[in-house]
């Protein structure tokens, strides 16, 4: 609604009263604004002029403009505010599309909350269908996959120590075995990232179309949540030898079922997808194993 503003001036013979009319103008970029048409008349009788005065008093206790309800809009008819708020925040897409030796491209692997990386390890640890590289959608994450294996890794090394303890008879001294640690960073790290590599380069000589080497490092990374439970259940004390193989072989199977479920869709369209899904389960079985006879060798 258009705001009215009275004022008198009598300081001119005949006594000349000027009209504002006030209104909002919201077509400038840096704010609202206000804009004025001034009508001016002469020679009224007093009433008139008293009428004005109290009107221009009332008026000028309230205020003229609601700047909390009145929203600013540019040019385009984007609001300021949300503009303001979209600016201040960068897109995971403007980060992807930076260079790749420049942080920006680097940070957007990162931008995830709580919710999407409870989804993704979810769908990432289920045996059948390609729910997750759909989730994914090339816009995969680095920090689920980062966060998942360091959890292995110490998972391990405490499990493999705590497994030993537990076989050590109580006369003999026990040390903590730190090369534990190592050994399981070294070789999960190397195997989450050489692993996926070896994958998107094979699979660039034979797919057209293939996904991103970082939406493979970030199904891998994914992929891997089952051995954090087999290795918690391996330091159970009641577990033999054979129970151990059976839950680490147990995860295995889930984890590299998961990897080439959502990879058919991708490797149905070569003749070669018989020795891509070979390579993904030797590859596993070889790691299951590891585990078993360095960890959990009882």
């Amino acid at each position: 609604q258009p705001f009215l503003l009275l004022r008198w001036s009598s300081q001119a013979t005949p006594p000349v009263h000027r009209l504002w009319i006030l209104a909002p103008v919201t077509a400038s970029p840096t704010g609202t604004s206000t804009m004025a048409d001034e009508l001016e008349f002469a020679s009224v009788d007093d009433d008139l002029s008293d009428t004005l005065l109290d009107m221009e008093g009332e008026l000028d206790s309230a205020p003229l403009l609601d700047t909390e309800q009145s929203t600013a809009t540019d040019s385009s008819g984007t609001s300021l505010n949300e503009s303001d708020a979209t600016s201040s925040s960068p897109s995971s897409t403007a980060s992807r599309n930076a260079s790749f030796w420049s942080m920006d491209y680097y940070r957007s692997f990162f931008d995830v909350d709580t919710k999407q990386v409870a989804k993704r390890i979810r769908l990432g640890t289920l045996p059948i269908g390609s729910k997750f590289m759909a989730e994914v959608q090339t816009k995969g994450d680095l920090y689920g996959p980062f966060w998942i294996n360091t959890t292995l890794i110490f998972v391990l090394a405490l499990g493999g120590n705590l497994s030993h303890y537990i076989q050590t008879d109580s006369k003999e001294a026990w040390q903590y075995d730190f090369t534990k640690v190592t050994l399981a960073a070294t070789t999960l790290y190397g195997y989450g990232t050489l692993v996926p590599l070896l994958l998107w380069v094979a699979m660039r000589f034979y797919l057209t179309e293939r996904p991103s080497v970082f939406d493979l490092f970030c199904l891998y990374g994914y992929a891997m949540t089952p051995f954090i439970l087999a290795a918690i259940l391996c330091t159970l004390p009641f577990l033999n030898s054979a129970a151990q193989w059976g839950v680490i072989f147990t995860a295995m199977a889930c984890s590299a079922l998961a990897i080439a479920s959502n990879l058919m869709p991708t490797l149905a369209s070569t003749s070669s997808k018989t020795v891509f899904l070979a390579a993904i389960f030797i590859l596993h079985a070889g790691l299951a194993t590891a585990f078993k006879f360095y960890f959990f060798d009882v």
